[in-house]
């Protein structure tokens, strides 16, 4: 609230309210909706806190100081990445699994809009795809529940493919050249070892954007790889 009442009055520039907004927005996804950590008193005094400290500087460089204080303190709070990814991979969505619909529906269309920015979409147009199909019998019901088996299509495209086995969805993605993910898009067969391969990047991919919206510093070993490229 503070943000958005300086921002109306001009001392909080268009890109400080947006990167305030989405802090706020990631912090609270990962802590409270993914992690399941419950508000305490401790957070509500930071935020005012800081909410304070804003509100009293409108020079740019003390806004700005203001601003990374309050990310580099919301940074401090977050899981580490082995905690993050752990819960990550947990995440689960299908018609016998849907108490994390919602999570999992955030967590798509942000990997979505991350890698395909270019890509206009409109969420009421579009729907999560399980690339093996609910019907199919060819994986356990978890691994056709995770986040490896899931991508984010149009609605109208989706319902075309119905409950056609994932192989010949993966042939139709690359003829209508569709945005996927590289593991997606090479793909040419589809069990346990791919959806889980791909559960394992869509988490790294995941908590490397969260890292650097926080400016968490990562390993920089180069043993991190990170494949995900449009098709």
């Amino acid at each position: 609230m503070t943000a958005l009442q300086k921002y109306e009055r001009r001392t909080l520039l268009k890109n400080e309210l947006v990167k305030l907004l989405h802090t706020v927005e990631s912090f609270t996804f990962v802590n409270t909706h993914l992690m399941g950590s419950r508000s305490s008193g401790g957070v509500a005094k930071m935020y005012a806190s800081h909410a304070k400290s804003l509100a009293s500087f409108n020079e740019p460089v003390r806004r700005r100081k203001a601003i990374n204080e309050f990310t580099t303190k919301l940074a401090s709070k977050l899981p580490n990445k082995d905690e993050f990814i752990e819960k990550f991979k947990s995440l689960k969505y299908s018609d016998k699994f849907n108490s994390q619909k919602r999570e999992v529906q955030y967590v798509v269309v942000k990997l979505f809009e991350w890698m395909f920015p270019a890509f206009s979409i409109n969420a009421t147009d579009m729907s999560i795809e399980h690339i093996e199909p609910q019907s199919g019998v060819s994986l356990p019901d978890t691994t056709m529940a995770s986040i490896g088996n899931l991508w984010f299509l149009r609605t109208s495209f989706n319902n075309q493919l119905g409950n056609e086995p994932a192989i010949l969805k993966l042939a139709k993605y690359k003829e209508n050249q569709l945005p996927c993910d590289s593991t997606l898009s090479r793909a040419t067969e589809w069990g346990n070892h791919e959806v889980e391969q791909r559960t394992n990047e869509l988490a790294e991919r995941f908590w490397l954007e969260i890292s650097k919206q926080f400016g968490i510093q990562t390993a920089a070993t180069g043993n991190q790889k990170f494949d995900l490229i449009p098709a």
